[in-house]
């Protein structure tokens, strides 16, 4: 066969190349741009936070209303100078700061002199920092739940302590600035930060002074970690109320104040805790803070850039398929789906970047069928034209035929016919 009749061939399966990798990669940066496969990517990324147990900070304590703090000091809620004899034992213990995942909302008409007291407290620690919460409509409308006026003029920080929810219910997430109308109010952790670290606070700066209508976020992050609930350091409420807690173990520690207790609801499911074993949320706080300080908040990457880098993978695989035979092609395809779980593993532990991989190795692993197809039916388009052509050039040159015996056949040949006649008379 001449060049010119194969140059065709070549041209259309190069263009179903071209046409199976602009599918996969458009498939894959759609995914990975629009979260269709969340769930997968979820999956993988709880498996990867999971898996890791870092050191907690040593001089974060949570001090933790516990079952036992139920029990011996009465049921929920606690008068307010329960709180002020608290604050009054890390006053004595010289602690850095403390944050109070308590809401303090609402005044105590029955005990004025509690709250008094406790204010009192606040003001003289000096580094207090206070919750508040979105107020939903059937409380206080849609509005900013703060502490009360007492409570608020005498702390020295408020944050906001609303936890983000994935659709399928896990913590993974938290905005960093909250508010009605505009961002303002930092959330408990970075508001913590700035007491104890300023300079390391300042890094994450409010966004720009906007003024719209219903609750405002900014600063999205994923939350990083430590481990399962328990890595921080927990001391029951009611220990340090008897005594039972020495000051040196709460000297220049940054305490966050909150429940732990089953019955409390104060806890929800996170990635290395799941459904099974919620985390209280005083420790999600806590995760924060450490996050913050050590500057390991986790960044998702942009829509943008995920689709891209997404779509240049199922590139390359197809490149390498493209000139590698059935058997290398596909260890291509599992080569790079792999090299896509790799990457992402990598730049979530070292880079502290999020990048959803699951678009781009289920693109990967349909490219493969794909062009297999495509190359199959193109080698059995290959066989047909050779054989059709070479049905073509026998019908044209004729076939070599044998000459048959006897038959009428044989009465076509004169000269045979007399010499028979001849060894044969009648």
């Amino acid at each position: 066969m001449s060049g010119r009749e194969r140059r065709p061939l070549l041209n259309r399966t190069s263009a179903e190349w071209l046409l199976v990798t602009l599918v996969c990669a458009l498939l894959a940066a759609i995914t990975a741009s629009h979260g269709l496969l969340w769930r997968l990517d979820r999956v993988f990324y709880d498996a990867i936070m999971g898996s890791r147990q870092l050191p907690a900070d040593p001089d974060v304590v949570i001090v933790a209303i516990d079952d036992r703090s139920l029990a011996d000091i009465g049921r929920w809620p606690w008068d307010r100078a329960v709180h002020a004899a608290l604050l009054e034992r890390l006053i004595a213990a010289d602690t850095a700061a403390v944050a109070f995942d308590i809401i303090l909302n609402e005044p105590d008409p029955a005990h004025p002199a509690a709250d008094a007291a406790l204010a009192r407290l606040i003001s003289a620690h000096g580094r207090v920092v206070l919750p508040m919460i979105h107020a939903g409509r059937a409380a206080q409308g849609d509005g900013e739940g703060l502490p009360i006026p007492p409570f608020a003029e005498a702390a020295a920080a408020i944050g906001h302590i609303h936890m983000e929810l994935d659709p399928d219910g896990i913590a993974r997430s938290v905005y960093l600035w909250e508010g009605q109308g505009a961002p303002r109010h930092p959330q408990l952790a970075l508001a913590m930060l700035g007491l104890v670290a300023p300079q390391q606070a300042a890094k994450y700066l409010p966004p720009p002074a906007t003024t719209a209508p219903g609750w405002r976020r900014a600063g999205w992050m994923h939350i990083p970690f430590r481990g399962p609930p328990g890595t921080f350091r927990y001391i029951s409420y009611v220990d340090i109320l008897r005594g039972d807690v020495p000051p040196s173990a709460l000297r220049n520690a940054v305490v966050f104040v909150g429940a732990s207790a089953v019955g409390m609801g104060d806890s929800v499911p996170t990635p290395t805790s799941g459904h099974a074993r919620p985390m209280p949320g005083v420790e999600i706080n806590a995760s924060i803070f450490s996050a913050l300080r050590a500057g390991k908040a986790i960044q998702v990457v942009s829509p943008q850039l995920s689709a891209l880098l997404s779509a240049l993978v199922v590139v390359a695989a197809m490149l390498a398929m493209l000139r590698l035979g059935p058997r290398l092609a596909l260890l291509a395809a599992f080569g790079f789906s792999a090299c896509t779980l790799l990457l992402a593993w990598l730049l979530l532990t070292q880079a502290q970047q999020w990048l959803p991989p699951v678009g781009a190795v289920l693109a990967c692993m349909l490219a493969y069928p794909l062009w297999s197809w495509r190359r199959l039916e193109a080698a059995q388009n290959y066989l047909d034209t050779e054989l059709s052509a070479q049905r073509r050039s026998q019908r044209t040159d004729g076939p070599l035929r044998r000459p048959h015996l006897g038959g009428p056949r044989c009465r076509q040949n004169p000269a045979g016919d007399a010499a028979f006649h001849r060894r044969h008379p009648r």
